[in-house]
C-alpha cells in the first residue's frame, strides 16, 4: 500500500511539472506576417499560352518561347524581365527589362501597373501580360511559375 501511495504521488508529480511546462509556454506568438506583394511574386515564369481574340493558343501551338523573370524592387514594385523569343530564328519578340512594376492588390490577384495603366496580373503562380504586336494585335502572354 505503501509503494502504491508513492508510485502515485510521483505519476501526480510528473502530471503537474508536465501541466506547468505545457501552460508556462506563450500562446500568444504573433504569426510571421504575410510576405509583401513583391515577394509574393517575385520569380521565375514560363511561357506556357497566349490569348488572343479570346482565344487560347498552348506554346506548343505558337512559334514563341521564352520565360519572365520577375524581381522584387520595394515591397510594392518589382521588375519584369522579359525574354520570349521567336522559336524558329531566335529573333526577339517580346525582349526586355521594365523596372518600377507596380504590384497593387487586387480581388484575388496582384495587379501589375505601369506609367498608370495596368498591363498585367499574377493569381496564384500564373502571370498575364497585356501587349500588342507589330500589328496593333492585343494578346496576353500567359507564363506560370
Amino acid at each position: 500500500m505503501k509503494a502504491l501511495r508513492y508510485s502515485l504521488k510521483s505519476v501526480l508529480g510528473i502530471c503537474m511539472m508536465l501541466s506547468l511546462f505545457l501552460t508556462s509556454c506563450d500562446k500568444n506568438k504573433e504569426k510571421d506576417p504575410a510576405p509583401d506583394l513583391a515577394t509574393q511574386i517575385e520569380g521565375n515564369y514560363a511561357f506556357t499560352e497566349v490569348v488572343i481574340d479570346g482565344q487560347t493558343i498552348p506554346a506548343t501551338q505558337t512559334n514563341i518561347k521564352g520565360s519572365v523573370k520577375i524581381t522584387r524592387a520595394t515591397e510594392t514594385t518589382v521588375d519584369v524581365d522579359l525574354n520570349i523569343r521567336q522559336k524558329t530564328t531566335n529573333e526577339d519578340f517580346l525582349v526586355g527589362k521594365v523596372t518600377g512594376v507596380i504590384a497593387s492588390q487586387g480581388s484575388g490577384i496582384i495587379n501589375l501597373i505601369y506609367e498608370g495603366e495596368n498591363v498585367g496580373s499574377v493569381k496564384g503562380n500564373k502571370l498575364s501580360i497585356k501587349s500588342v504586336d507589330e500589328t496593333d494585335q492585343e494578346f496576353t502572354l500567359v507564363a506560370v511559375k
